[in-house]
Protein backbone atom coordinates (compact mmCIF):
# COMPACT_ATOMS: atom_id res chain seq x y z
CA UNK A 1 0.00 0.00 0.00
CA UNK A 2 0.69 3.62 -0.40
CA UNK A 3 2.22 3.93 3.28
CA UNK A 4 4.26 1.27 3.07
CA UNK A 5 5.76 1.80 -0.18
CA UNK A 6 6.62 5.83 1.19
CA UNK A 7 8.12 3.92 4.33
CA UNK A 8 10.11 2.07 2.41
CA UNK A 9 11.20 5.21 0.06
CA UNK A 10 12.09 6.69 3.60
CA UNK A 11 14.02 4.10 4.95
CA UNK A 12 16.39 3.25 1.84
CA UNK A 13 16.94 7.06 1.86
CA UNK A 14 17.71 6.98 5.61
CA UNK A 15 20.22 3.76 5.63
CA UNK A 16 22.14 4.90 2.25
CA UNK A 17 22.48 8.12 3.95
CA UNK A 18 24.00 6.85 7.23
CA UNK A 19 26.00 4.25 5.54
CA UNK A 20 30.08 4.25 5.93
CA UNK A 21 30.53 4.28 2.01
CA UNK A 22 29.75 7.06 0.37
CA UNK A 23 26.26 6.31 -1.25
CA UNK A 24 24.18 8.72 -3.98
CA UNK A 25 20.95 8.39 -4.50
CA UNK A 26 18.91 8.66 -7.91
CA UNK A 27 15.21 8.57 -8.33
CA UNK A 28 12.66 8.13 -11.45
CA UNK A 29 9.37 9.85 -11.55
CA UNK A 30 8.26 6.34 -12.81
CA UNK A 31 5.17 7.49 -14.70
CA UNK A 32 2.59 10.55 -15.23
CA UNK A 33 0.49 8.43 -12.57
CA UNK A 34 3.04 8.14 -9.78
CA UNK A 35 4.63 11.76 -10.74
CA UNK A 36 0.47 12.91 -10.34
CA UNK A 37 -0.49 11.06 -6.95
CA UNK A 38 2.73 11.05 -5.46
CA UNK A 39 4.12 14.35 -6.02
CA UNK A 40 3.57 15.81 -2.45
CA UNK A 41 5.79 12.42 -0.97
CA UNK A 42 8.57 12.82 -3.99
CA UNK A 43 8.61 17.08 -3.07
CA UNK A 44 9.55 16.02 0.07
CA UNK A 45 12.51 13.03 -0.85
CA UNK A 46 13.98 15.73 -3.17
CA UNK A 47 16.08 17.36 -1.13
CA UNK A 48 18.11 13.98 -0.33
CA UNK A 49 17.94 13.24 -3.96
CA UNK A 50 21.11 13.30 -5.86
CA UNK A 51 19.67 12.41 -9.55
CA UNK A 52 16.16 13.04 -10.60
CA UNK A 53 15.42 11.32 -13.74
CA UNK A 54 11.89 11.33 -15.61
CA UNK A 55 10.72 11.44 -19.03
CA UNK A 56 9.24 14.86 -20.25
CA UNK A 57 5.31 13.12 -19.38
CA UNK A 58 6.48 12.22 -15.92
CA UNK A 59 8.37 16.20 -15.50
CA UNK A 60 5.17 18.19 -16.45
CA UNK A 61 2.96 16.21 -14.72
CA UNK A 62 4.89 16.69 -11.54
CA UNK A 63 5.40 20.13 -12.41
CA UNK A 64 2.01 20.81 -13.25
CA UNK A 65 2.89 22.71 -16.89
CA UNK A 66 2.22 21.77 -20.42
CA UNK A 67 6.10 22.37 -21.47
CA UNK A 68 8.96 20.01 -21.10
CA UNK A 69 11.48 22.83 -20.89
CA UNK A 70 9.59 24.86 -17.91
CA UNK A 71 9.09 21.38 -16.31
CA UNK A 72 13.26 20.83 -16.56
CA UNK A 73 13.61 24.43 -15.20
CA UNK A 74 11.36 23.66 -12.30
CA UNK A 75 12.77 20.31 -11.42
CA UNK A 76 16.38 22.19 -11.47
CA UNK A 77 15.05 24.58 -8.70
CA UNK A 78 14.12 20.91 -6.09
CA UNK A 79 16.52 18.58 -7.13
CA UNK A 80 20.79 19.19 -7.71
CA UNK A 81 20.70 16.70 -10.62
CA UNK A 82 18.29 16.32 -13.53
CA UNK A 83 17.82 14.33 -16.33
CA UNK A 84 14.68 14.48 -18.37
CA UNK A 85 14.45 12.34 -21.12
CA UNK A 86 12.38 13.46 -24.95
CA UNK A 87 12.40 10.63 -26.74
CA UNK A 88 13.45 10.72 -30.26
CA UNK A 89 14.66 14.44 -29.10
CA UNK A 90 17.15 13.59 -27.01
CA UNK A 91 17.83 13.95 -23.50
CA UNK A 92 18.17 17.65 -21.40
CA UNK A 93 20.66 17.40 -18.10
CA UNK A 94 21.56 19.54 -15.55
CA UNK A 95 24.60 17.63 -13.51
CA UNK A 96 27.35 19.52 -11.49
CA UNK A 97 26.16 22.81 -12.34
CA UNK A 98 26.62 22.07 -16.63
CA UNK A 99 23.48 22.01 -18.56
CA UNK A 100 23.16 20.46 -21.99
CA UNK A 101 20.83 18.93 -24.66
CA UNK A 102 21.96 15.96 -25.96
CA UNK A 103 20.40 14.61 -29.09
CA UNK A 104 19.02 10.74 -29.57
CA UNK A 105 20.32 8.23 -31.49
CA UNK A 106 18.81 7.27 -34.39
CA UNK A 107 16.46 4.03 -34.20
CA UNK A 108 13.29 2.73 -36.01
CA UNK A 109 10.62 2.37 -33.18
CA UNK A 110 9.14 -1.01 -32.61
CA UNK A 111 8.89 -1.38 -28.79
CA UNK A 112 8.88 1.86 -26.11
CA UNK A 113 8.63 -1.03 -22.85
CA UNK A 114 12.14 -0.61 -21.30
CA UNK A 115 13.52 2.54 -23.25
CA UNK A 116 13.46 4.16 -19.48
CA UNK A 117 14.89 1.98 -18.08
CA UNK A 118 18.19 1.06 -19.97
CA UNK A 119 18.39 4.87 -20.60
CA UNK A 120 19.00 5.24 -16.76
CA UNK A 121 20.95 1.89 -16.82
CA UNK A 122 23.25 3.78 -19.42
CA UNK A 123 23.54 6.97 -17.57
CA UNK A 124 24.17 5.78 -13.99
CA UNK A 125 26.83 3.12 -15.63
CA UNK A 126 28.57 6.12 -17.14
CA UNK A 127 27.92 8.72 -13.76
CA UNK A 128 29.37 5.91 -11.25
CA UNK A 129 32.27 4.76 -13.28
CA UNK A 130 33.61 8.46 -13.76
CA UNK A 131 33.11 8.70 -17.43
CA UNK A 132 31.69 12.98 -17.66
CA UNK A 133 27.85 13.72 -17.92
CA UNK A 134 27.16 14.07 -21.41
CA UNK A 135 29.27 10.98 -22.18
CA UNK A 136 26.97 9.31 -19.69
CA UNK A 137 23.58 10.49 -21.69
CA UNK A 138 24.93 9.45 -24.59
CA UNK A 139 25.32 5.89 -22.98
CA UNK A 140 21.56 6.29 -22.00
CA UNK A 141 20.32 7.15 -25.04
CA UNK A 142 22.38 4.73 -27.12
CA UNK A 143 21.24 1.27 -25.46
CA UNK A 144 17.46 3.50 -24.94
CA UNK A 145 17.70 3.36 -29.02
CA UNK A 146 18.15 -0.56 -29.17
CA UNK A 147 15.53 -1.34 -26.71
CA UNK A 148 13.21 0.80 -28.86
CA UNK A 149 14.07 -1.36 -32.30
CA UNK A 150 12.95 -4.73 -30.89
CA UNK A 151 9.64 -6.32 -28.81
CA UNK A 152 10.36 -6.19 -24.93
CA UNK A 153 12.65 -4.96 -22.62
CA UNK A 154 15.59 -7.32 -22.26
CA UNK A 155 18.93 -6.49 -24.34
CA UNK A 156 19.77 -10.05 -23.55
CA UNK A 157 23.82 -10.78 -24.01
CA UNK A 158 24.24 -8.26 -26.58
CA UNK A 159 24.27 -5.54 -24.37
CA UNK A 160 27.47 -5.38 -23.50
CA UNK A 161 28.75 -6.05 -26.75
CA UNK A 162 26.65 -3.78 -28.32
CA UNK A 163 27.85 -1.19 -25.77
CA UNK A 164 31.96 -2.17 -26.14
CA UNK A 165 31.54 -1.66 -30.39
CA UNK A 166 30.16 1.85 -29.62
CA UNK A 167 31.52 3.40 -26.76
CA UNK A 168 35.19 0.59 -25.96
CA UNK A 169 37.63 3.01 -26.95
CA UNK A 170 36.60 5.56 -23.81
CA UNK A 171 37.95 6.01 -20.82
CA UNK A 172 36.33 7.87 -17.84
CA UNK A 173 36.54 11.53 -17.87
CA UNK A 174 36.68 11.92 -21.35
Amino acid sequence: NGARGQEAFELAIRDARNSPTPTKIALSLSSDFVANQERAFITKLLPDVDLLIANSSESMAFCQVDSAHAAFSALKLLCPNVVTTQGKDGALFYINNVEGDIKSYPSRMVDTTGAGDAFAGGLIFGLVNGYAPDQSIRFGNFLASKVIEQFGARLGEDAFNLWQEEFGHLRPGK
